[in-house]
């Protein structure tokens, strides 16, 4: 068994800020012969958690099927997350030998965190919440819910997704800038990861709302016709705006979403890559009332859901595997290919550009009287790409959200993210409380 890599998946492989993050507080310890054992059905289940990547002499990536590979399990003892995410957002994958995904178990007294990494190629977020919720249903003698085969993603997007400027541009980039002789190695894949990671310091803040608090920011959004989403990127956008420095350089924001609903068959727990982003410009002029300004993000943002742009990102299924790796290598200084130099200046590749990601993973449920069951969860964290000034992830659990900012302590000090959130904690109040 084996599956081809293509597009954006395909990208991921190259790249030495893929992988993420996340995991939950449980109410007790588990040990690793229990996760080890809880795993079993769900390898059973989930094939892609033993495969691993190879490169063929086309420089075709294939995630290949073996059996005899499995997630590995790291133990720690009462480590920050925010210590473990900077640690395991750096593991490189083996080509030939290692599958993209491994768990943490950091054991405190009388409980543990059971943490998930995995390198976007097989994976989202979302995709990682399935997984620790199935462990924990398997740890509490559940049985898991049968799962339907999919495909892959590209066979899932809707024919009419996507556009064909976007094929024509594709094919353009093939014909320049694709090498038929180009080979990605191992060699190449470390030293992208030890050059990106060199001066690399991921942080992260943890803001928890309380119940009052988020039925007040629900129902704010709902009388005012806009989603929460929507409310909390333009709170970030106000907030960025009301503090003293300036990023001269920085001009859009970035909104993602779960495409799960939109494509042919609703993957469900399936592992994959099922969300899709879109790229907003900075508002011009924050002096707008932010009722008015929310609700044009929001129809912006309704437009966009249901156009053919909604797939733009996952569906870059044509573009030449050696393009996406040469790209890669000049990106983290290891190749000099003058043109993908001027391509990369051209697209302010290299610095800060990205106000923030902002994802929202919902409402999320957990039967609390079962023996095992989650006490809290832990935000999702992701690398900064060298553009994106801060990653922002929200969830919602025993009806109280919980927002996770990530950022690189060498680019933003924590003197700036802490005016950051005193002024986001400000606005919050302002505007709902």
């Amino acid at each position: 068994m084996k599956i081809k890599l293509s597009g954006i998946t395909r990208f991921f492989i190259s790249s030495p800020n893929a992988n993420i993050v996340t995991g939950i507080e449980l109410n007790t310890l588990v040990t690793k012969e229990q996760l080890s054992q809880a795993l079993i059905p769900i390898l059973e289940q989930q094939p892609v958690l033993q495969m691993v990547p190879t490169v063929d002499q086309k420089n075709d990536v294939y995630l290949v099927f073996k059996p005899t590979a499995t997630p590995i399990i790291k133990v720690y003892e009462d480590v920050s997350y925010t210590t473990l995410a900077q640690e395991n957002l750096q593991t490189v994958h083996r080509l030939n030998e290692n599958v993209l995904i491994h768990f943490v178990l950091n054991q405190h007294r009388g409980y543990s965190d059971l943490i998930v990494v995995a390198n976007h190629a097989i994976c989202d977020g979302i995709s990682l919440n399935h997984i620790l919720h199935d462990l924990i249903a398997v740890l509490n003698g559940d049985a898991l819910a049968p799962l339907r085969p999919v495909g892959i993603l590209k066979e899932l997007i809707p024919e009419t997704a996507a556009p064909k400027s976007l094929d024509w541009a594709m094919s353009l980039v093939n014909r320049l800038l694709g090498k038929k002789d180009f080979l990605l190695t191992q060699d190449m894949i470390d030293t992208m990861y030890a050059n990106y990671w060199e001066n690399r310091k991921t942080s992260l803040w943890i803001e928890e709302l309380t119940e009052e608090e988020t039925t007040k920011l629900v129902q704010h959004c709902k009388q005012n016709a806009y989603s929460v989403n929507t409310f909390l990127a333009t709170l970030f956008l106000y907030t960025r705006a009301d503090l003293p420095k300036k990023y001269p350089s920085v001009y859009n924001y970035i909104v993602t979403v779960n495409l799960r609903k939109k494509l042919k068959v609703d993957p469900g727990h399936n592992m994959g890559l099922y969300v899709s982003s879109m790229k907003f410009d900075l508002p011009k002029n924050t002096q707008i009332p932010f009722k008015a300004f929310a609700g044009g993000l929001q129809q912006k943002i309704s437009q966009w859901f249901d156009s053919p742009d909604l797939f733009g990102v996952i569906s870059m299924e044509g573009i030449s595997p050696s393009f996406i790796d040469i790209a890669n290598l000049n990106k983290y200084n290891i190749r000099n290919d003058w043109f993908i130099q001027k391509l990369i200046k051209k697209l302010d590749l290299t610095r800060i550009n990205t106000a923030f990601i902002l994802t929202n993973y919902g409402r999320l449920n957990f039967d609390q009287t079962k023996k095992y069951h989650v006490k809290h969860y832990l935000p999702v964290v992701v690398s900064s790409a060298m553009t994106i000034e801060h990653y922002i992830s929200v969830y919602t659990y025993n009806n109280k959200m919980r927002i996770g900012l990530c950022y690189d302590g060498h680019v933003s000090s924590k003197k700036e993210v802490d005016a950051y959130v005193k002024t986001f904690k400000k606005l919050l109040k302002k505007h709902i409380l």
